[in-house]
This record gives C-alpha cells, structure tokens and sequence, in this order.
C-alpha cells in the first residue's frame, strides 16, 4: 500500500508540475491597454498582448468593469483570432468603452484552461471631465457642461478675477435612465451636470471652476 500510495503521488505530482509549467508559460504574456485612461465620454481602446508561449484560437480579451463577476454578463470580448498574427502570441484588438462609474479591467483568458493570463486596469478617473461650454437662448448666460462617476451636488464658481470668483450657480445632475434593452449590468452610468452662468457681459473674459 505504502508503495502504490507513493507511485500514485509521484504520478499526481508530475502531471501537476507539468500543468503548473504550461499555465506559467502563458501566464508570462503581458496586457497593455492604449490610451490608458478612459478620459472622455466613449473612446475606441487597443488592446496589446504580447509573449503568449501557446496562444490558442479560442482564447479571448475580455473588458470587465472593476469588481464585476469573470465570466458573467462581460461588457465586451473578442477572440484572440480576431487579430490575423494571434498565432504568434503578439497582437492587438480594439474596443469600443464607455464611461462609466467604475474602472475597466482587461483579461486575457486562455479558453482551454479557464484562466486568467493577464490584467490590466483601464482607470476612469472620479474627477470632473469632459467640460464644455454651450449656449442658451439668452445672450447673457452660457451653461457649463461635465460628466461625473459619482452623483453629487455639483456647482460651479465663476468670475472676472481668477482671485475672487464670487459666482455661484448651482449644477442640475442629469444620469442616463435604465431601460430594458441597455441597463448596464456592472452598475450605473456616469452622471452629467449642467450649471447655468448667468449675468455675463459680452466681451468680457471670466474665469470659472467646477466640481462638487
């Protein structure tokens, strides 16, 4: 018994040194995500892989939204083979991401071994982005647009001394409804604010802050 027990260890222990070898040699690929930031409303990223020791055509990128469940209600995926030189284990695919309330990881996974090769996070940063100014149907005013993860009170402080900017005007928050067809499954859309500067003169330069 001794010696069968021994045996079957010894076989038990090369096949899983010999399967631990193979998933470290496709565990060596690395994950690169360009641009790599999500810093405006939608933006096209492309995604580079490169030292995949044995890539397989069912492998796939995956483009999860931090803390999500793998392999459950993915944002977006896209084989490997996509990419015409996939078999060399360097090359790239592109996604379309939105800006949402959370940050994006990108996965590689090895389809026959249901395992993540590698990461890399996509930041959507929790600051104020995409700032613009737009017209109103007054001469005089001019509304201040941006976009925000989080829900907020927004408000925006404006002047014509960048010292003293004695302005207020209060931000309306405005978050893209669920519907049945397009409710984001990795949790909520980023929220948009609008403040009206009102009392402007023309020709007269100002100077405005925004943020919450």
């Amino acid at each position: 018994a001794g010696a069968l027990s021994r045996e079957m260890s010894g076989r038990i222990s090369s096949r899983f040194l010999l399967f631990v070898g193979l998933l470290a040699g496709l565990g060596n690929a690395g994950l690169q995500v360009y641009p790599p930031v999500l810093n405006t409303t939608s933006m096209v990223a492309t995604v580079t892989w490169t030292g995949v020791a044995h890539p397989n055509a069912d492998d796939y990128i995956e483009a999860t939204p931090k803390g999500h469940m793998l392999w459950s209600h993915s944002f977006h995926t896209k084989k490997v083979s996509t990419c015409t030189k996939w078999q060399t284990g360097n090359c790239s695919v592109w996604f379309v991401v939105m800006h949402v309330n959370k940050d994006y990881e990108f996965r590689y996974i090895s389809k026959p071994h249901n395992q993540v090769l590698h990461s890399f996070i996509l930041p959507a940063p929790d600051y104020p982005l995409f700032a613009y100014l737009a017209p109103t149907k007054r001469p005089n005013e001019l509304q201040l647009v941006w976009t925000l993860r989080a829900l907020t009170n927004g408000e925006a402080r404006y002047g014509t001394d960048p010292a003293n900017l004695k302005h207020l005007a209060t931000a309306k928050a405005w978050q893209e409804p669920y519907r049945d067809k397009c409710k984001p499954l990795w949790g909520t859309y980023s929220v948009r604010y609008t403040a009206v500067l009102t009392d402007l003169v023309p020709g007269q330069t100002y100077y405005y802050i925004y943020g919450s």
